[in-house]
């Protein structure tokens, strides 16, 4: 969802002076809201993959209250524009808060992977660890080049496809397993 989203409000923003800017905005808060919830489920995801199930730590209490304060602040930005907004021209205008878009769900994403890293059965080997890393590592760079950097180029969702492309063919599972088995026969019978 969160990359159809991507491309939908890419389309609108690019196509803006002929879009109504609210229309705009509205498609741009969705995408951000988005974010924030695929972001936290990150972390309900970690906290289940350790414990079993969700209990109820501190950290995920901070978890909670953090996405609050991420839908309170997008719903201030459609008066205060505090996030982004448009002209009257209906070019996109970053407001003092926008880093906030990205950091947020980037900061709970960051956080899942690290304590799944470091208490998480499944990522028990060094060379599942620093693929894990290094998924983070693309995923959250590519967003800060593009935050800081160059932030009419969208570089966010492209970081997490390549990095999820990394971890697909990187770590070892069955179905990989069975697929180079399945390829070393057919090169076989070759």
């Amino acid at each position: 969802l969160a990359n159809i989203l991507d491309v939908i409000t890419a389309i609108t923003i690019s196509y803006s002076a002929y879009i109504p800017a609210l229309l705009n905005l509205i498609l741009n808060e969705v995408y951000f809201a988005v974010l924030g919830a695929i972001g936290y489920h990150f972390i309900r995801y970690a906290f289940i993959l350790i414990h079993g199930d969700l209990q109820r730590s501190v950290l995920h209490f901070i978890s909670k209250l953090t996405l609050l304060f991420y839908y309170i602040v997008l719903a201030i930005n459609f008066s205060t524009g505090i996030l982004i907004s448009f002209d009257s021209h209906g070019n996109y205008i970053h407001g003092p808060l926008y880093a906030i878009i990205f950091i947020i769900p980037y900061a709970f994403v960051s956080l899942a992977i690290i304590l799944v890293m470091i208490k998480g059965k499944p990522f028990n080997t060094f060379k599942k660890k620093l693929l894990v890393f290094l998924y983070l590592v693309i995923c959250v760079g590519c967003t800060l080049i593009q935050v800081f950097l160059v932030p009419n180029i969208l570089l966010c969702l492209f970081g997490v496809s390549i990095g999820s492309i990394l971890l697909l063919f990187s770590l070892e599972n069955s179905s990989k397993e069975k697929l180079l088995h399945a390829s070393e026969l057919l090169s076989e019978t070759s």
